[in-house]
């Protein structure tokens, strides 16, 4: 754009907190981390405040020396960093703020390094996107085990409450985001039966101990101890993690104790440094006579000379037989996908057999079972011992009495697995559509009687799914315009095609609504048409074209909203997949040189219990900085025989004649 008249410099005082708006920062960040290991999180930026926006949002990072910034992420890309030093004591001054004004200055103590995080926002709304800023760091070996690191994150408007920054920048409350260093860490676990384990010598259940040591440290003198319960007989060891068994239980008398000792063990980035591993079984001490369960605990503990020992447990239910029930979805499911689960089964070693021995399983609402799948040990269930109700819904209740498909008791340890098939189907009963992300949960019981006189005795299990989720992308459909000059940025008065594309491979969805946010100054929503179809257009590859029953442009928030409403392919006929253009002109608004720029797009829809799930999408670009020039021109002279030519240079005047200048900016 060109603009004539004089240019104007005004100077003004830095304006400080006392704003509406407020630039904060969450602070995910954990509890504690491994030492020399590579952590990361996500913080959430919000504005809090009703009123003006924030302009150029950036953040002041102080690390400690112990810690090391290694990247920060917005919209899954690295943000650069501006490397400020190490402070030496004296404020360092921050490059975004003109020098010489009351908030250039960085205070950090003495020894810390100083970061800036640019994001690449120009201006951050109330009531805008949550948006997302991946931190990763790394606490060195020199840091203290059990004494917290604190990292300091200043929130900064580089440029206030006007894009031109015409006020200053407001600087906020420093948030302090510590974590503890820890060397190592001790678990135990076992591969039973969801916590749930059978009594018997053919069940062993094997126990994993494991030390997880930090990258590079060093752990002297390890002591792995695991006291075994009376109910407990020890087997053998499958691995002694590489150390050296000094004490093994008996393998005949149930409980002892189980010492393994290192000398030294240095942690590496690997999950497994010491890993103990051994056998046992849980003896007869159920009474079979009724439905019998305990609790069984079994401790483990490490000690060592270089740091405080730790502890930890598996704790398992203990019942005469056990259920699980899986799948095979291996992740969430699609309609229309054949979904195989499988009923696996485990009888206490100390009984004569099961004297009943029934297994129903119910598929729900919204899938649709396969009656000619069922199998048990690989073989078709005979129809005569299988009962199917229909429902929930779509789904069914099936009830198969193993007794009477095995001819009599079942005997003890494992039994043949019981399997079927299901199908995700596109409704519900009700005629409802399944959406994305909803869930189905498959639910099995066995009811089973021992010959020794427990009856009636149940165990239960489930499986379950989720259908695949919605994914949104926004992207820049079109390129600048070319010419001189123009050095492929965006100038003010073109026309930037934004491109929102929501993307339903379940081909149905709830109370779809797009909501476009539009950069401030950029560009100015109330710019565009007052209705569907004119700037805002379904592109050609858009599987829904039905124009949204909501249109509503917010100038408080510069944003779009394009509300969908229930979307299905009983009215497409296939795909629903959304894909909006937008077709929006860049302001003339002035704004300061070095504001960065997103546009972001969020969605937010509904599944089939109303879950409401929000997400959000942006892209980054450029608008071409001012380039100001100034010229001078001669326009008149009291001279009347003076010339001037079409250039503006004027000839034949003399000394004491007046001559008049035009200056001329152009931006």
């Amino acid at each position: 754009m060109e603009r004539l008249g004089i240019t104007i410099l005004i100077l003004t005082l830095l304006s400080f907190n006392a704003n509406s708006q407020v630039l904060t920062i969450t602070d995910n960040s954990p509890t504690e981390n491994f030492i020399n290991e590579e952590f990361c999180y996500t913080d959430f930026v919000t504005n809090v405040g009703v009123g003006t926006p924030g302009y150029g949002p950036y953040f002041r990072v102080e690390v400690p020396p112990n810690v090391t910034l290694n990247a920060v992420s917005f919209l899954g890309s690295a943000i650069p960093l501006t490397n400020l030093g190490i402070s030496t004591g004296p404020a360092l001054a921050d490059p975004l703020i003109q020098t010489g004004t009351p908030t250039d200055s960085i205070f950090a103590a003495v020894g810390n390094s100083v970061y800036i995080a640019q994001l690449p926002v120009g201006s951050i709304v109330d009531g805008g996107p949550q948006m997302e800023v991946e931190w990763c760091w790394t606490i060195t070996l020199g840091a203290s085990v059990g004494v917290a690191e604190s990292i300091q994150i200043t929130p900064v408007y580089q440029f206030g409450d006007t894009p031109t920054g015409s006020n200053g920048p407001i600087v906020f409350p420093t948030v302090t985001e510590s974590v503890i260093p820890t060397a190592y860490r001790l678990t135990k676990a076992s591969n039973n039966f969801e916590q749930e384990k059978t009594p018997g010598a053919c069940l062993p259940v094997e126990y994993t101990i494991n030390v997880d040591i930090a990258n590079g440290i060093t752990l002297d003198n390890i002591v792995i101890s695991d006291v075994l319960p009376a109910e407990l007989q020890f087997n053998s060891i499958i691995s002694n993690g590489g150390c050296t068994e000094t004490t093994l239980p008996s393998t005949v008398t149930p409980g002892g104790s189980l010492v393994i000792s290192c000398p030294s063990v240095t942690g590496t980035l690997g999950s497994a440094d010491v890993a103990v591993v051994y056998e046992a079984y849980v003896i007869d001490y159920l009474n079979e006579t009724f439905c019998d369960a305990q609790v069984l605990a079994n401790n483990a503990s490490v000690a060592t000379t270089s740091f405080p020992p730790q502890t930890a447990a598996d704790t398992s239910s203990i019942q005469h037989a056990i259920i699980l029930h899986s799948n095979n979805a291996g992740g969430p499911a699609s309609i229309g996908q054949t979904v195989s689960y499988s009923i696996a089964t485990e009888i206490s070693e100390y009984t004569a057999g099961l004297n009943a021995y029934s297994i129903e399983f119910v598929v729900p609402d919204g899938m649709v079972y396969n009656p000619a799948s069922l199998t048990w040990g690989g073989a078709p269930v005979t129809p005569a011992n299988v009962v199917v109700t229909p429902g929930p819904g779509t789904g069914a209740t099936v009830t198969v009495d193993l007794f009477a498909e095995n001819g009599g008791p079942l005997l003890p340890c494992t039994v043949p697995t019981l399997a079927y098939t299901a199908d995700v189907n596109q409704i519900y009963q009700s005629g409802a559509n399944v959406l994305a992300r909803d869930m189905f949960n498959h639910t099995s019981t066995t009811t089973y009687s021992l010959i020794e006189g427990a009856a009636g005795c149940t165990n239960s299990s489930s499986s379950g799914i989720n259908i695949i989720d919605i994914d949104i992308v926004k992207t820049i459909n079109n390129s600048p315009p070319v010419g001189p000059g123009r050095n492929g940025e965006w100038i003010p008065g073109d026309i930037i095609q934004y491109q929102i594309a929501l993307t339903v491979p379940s081909q149905d969805l709830d109370n779809v609504v797009i909501t476009d946010f539009f950069p401030i100054p950029i560009h100015d929503v109330t710019t565009l048409a007052p209705a569907f179809g004119t700037d805002v257009v379904f592109d050609p590859a858009s599987g829904w074209t039905t124009p949204p029953i909501g249109y509503t442009i917010d100038p408080v928030s510069n944003s779009l909203e394009l509300d969908f409403g229930d979307i299905s392919d009983a009215v497409t006929g296939g795909s629903v997949d959304i894909i909006v253009n937008i077709d929006v002109e860049i302001s003339t608004q002035p704004y300061a040189n070095g504001l960065l720029h997103t546009n972001f797009a969020g969605s937010v829809s509904d599944n089939s219990f109303g879950d409401n799930v929000v997400g959000t999408e942006g892209t980054v670009f450029m608008v071409g900085a001012p380039d100001l020039t100034l010229d001078k021109n001669v326009v008149s002279s009291d001279n009347a025989t003076a010339t001037i030519d079409a250039e503006g240079n004027i000839s034949g005047v003399d000394i004491a004649d007046t001559v008049r200048f035009e200056l001329i900016a152009t931006n």
